[in-house]
Parts: C-alpha cells; sequence; structure tokens
C-alpha cells in the first residue's frame, strides 16, 4: 500500500515569506512617516469688505493672509474668505506702560483683558529680571499679550521706587522672592552712580508688527465704526487677528476691565 506523508513547508520558503512581509512592513512605516513628517500648508484667507487705515483715512479693499503676512495682490490657491462687513481695520494697540504682568500674578487672565481691549503689546516698565523669567514663556504664543520687559530703572537715593518697594517688602509682598531690601536692590532698581547692565529686553525684534503693509505681520482689529468720526469706536471691537489667525478672547468681568 503507498503510504502518504504530509508535505511540510520548507525552512526556505518560511525565510522568504518572513523577509517579504520584513520588506513590505518597512516600507509601509517609512510611508507612514513621510506622510507624519510633511507640513501642512498654511491656509491662505481672502479679507473682503473692510476698510483698512493706511495712515490718514480709511480705504475699501481686499487684503489677504499668506504664511502669516498681510500682501494686498491676490495670491493663487484660496482657501477661505472671510467678509469683514464694512469694519474699519486698524492696527493692534500698544501699552506703553504698566507694571500687571511684572510680577507673574494671573498672567493669563491679564493677558486676556489686554486682548480684549485689541492691546497686542505691551511694555512692563520696572520689571524683577527674576520673577519676569519665570512666567515670560507663557507670553509667548499667539494667543497672548506680546510683552517686553524694563528691567532696573535708573532713579537717585531716595528715589522712586525705592521707598515703595521697601514698604511691599515690610507687607509682605515679595515673601519667598527676597530676604532682604538689599537684595531688592540689586534687581529692583539701579542709582544713578552704579554701572547700569541690560535695562530692556525684546522679544520679537525681526517681526514687522504694528501696520497694516505689504509683509507685514497679519494683526490687526475689525471695528465697528470709523473712530475718525467718533474716536469711541476704538472700543468697538468685532474681530481681533493675531499672527495670522483669528482670536477668541473671553470677556473679562465688567468691573475686572
Amino acid at each position: 500500500m503507498k503510504s502518504t506523508t504530509e508535505r511540510q513547508p520548507s525552512l526556505g520558503g518560511q525565510r522568504n515569506t518572513r523577509s517579504r512581509v520584513g520588506r513590505l512592513s518597512w516600507l509601509l512605516a517609512s510611508v507612514g512617516l513621510l506622510t507624519v513628517a510633511a507640513p501642512a500648508r498654511a491656509q491662505t484667507y481672502e479679507l473682503t469688505g473692510g476698510r483698512w487705515f493706511d495712515g490718514e483715512t480709511f480705504v475699501t479693499k481686499t487684503a489677504y493672509r499668506r504664511d502669516g503676512v498681510l500682501t494686498f495682490t491676490e495670491p493663487p490657491g484660496i482657501d477661505e474668505t472671510f467678509d469683514l462687513a464694512g469694519g474699519s481695520v486698524v492696527p493692534p494697540f500698544g501699552e506703553a506702560h504698566n507694571h500687571d504682568l511684572a510680577s507673574g500674578h494671573e498672567v493669563e487672565e491679564q493677558s486676556d483683558r489686554y486682548l480684549w481691549d485689541g492691546v497686542y503689546y505691551v511694555k512692563q516698565q520696572s520689571a524683577f529680571h527674576t520673577t519676569a523669567a519665570a512666567f515670560r514663556e507663557k507670553l509667548a504664543e499667539p494667543t497672548t499679550v506680546d510683552a517686553v520687559f524694563a528691567f532696573a530703572p535708573v532713579t537717585g537715593p531716595g528715589g522712586h521706587p525705592i521707598r515703595l518697594r521697601e514698604l511691599f517688602f515690610d507687607r509682605g509682598y515679595y515673601e519667598g522672592e527676597f530676604e532682604s531690601k538689599e537684595e531688592i536692590a540689586g534687581v529692583g532698581y539701579t542709582l544713578v552712580a552704579d554701572v547700569v547692565g541690560e535695562l530692556s529686553e525684546n522679544h520679537f525684534p525681526e517681526r514687522k508688527i504694528g501696520h497694516l503693509r505689504e509683509g507685514f505681520e497679519a494683526s490687526f482689529l475689525v471695528l465697528g465704526g470709523n473712530p475718525l468720526d467718533d474716536f469711541l469706536q476704538v472700543a468697538n471691537i468685532q474681530r481681533r487677528f493675531k499672527q495670522g489667525r483669528w482670536l477668541e478672547v473671553p470677556e473679562p468681568p465688567r468691573h475686572e476691565r
């Protein structure tokens, strides 16, 4: 009687199959990596129906946001169109002198209050370099206010803000930050007789901001009326656009504005 035996696959066939599977897996993984690594193209916006301030008056024209900057020449490939509905478009506002971000207290809340009022750029005077370094990263986003800090104001013996900061120290405001009034003197102010060190630091020296011009950063406010006719329209902000994107800012409580 003829016997039959079950044929077993050869080891060579197993190795070939595994090799092909391995090559296929490597290829699919490589394609997946290439797909993930490919950067998404920034969308191009068309901004119609706006009356843009040119430094003297408001001019109705169409603008575009491409690669985060403004252009008034139509680029190829419009992804989305936004109607500004006849709004008056102005550059963002700036605050040249304040101290409300210098301590790090409620930084996010203070930033939102500024943005709500259309203030994108803030100069913090007489800040402490030691404390500002701990929270300034929170102000380095397109969704936050842009802050510049000035440190160690120049003053004379007994001048401002020496007495004020000594008073704050006595009241415990600097607990955990400074151990003595003399330590505050090292960063809180600079006497005229001393060598003046770094007094200010700009975090965005290469950015083109503050104008609604070709190639400038796409940051602007859309007002509900013409501030040249009624200056109070500067508070009638309909929409906010910062560093190439629309901002959605929560309205702060009225007593905090």
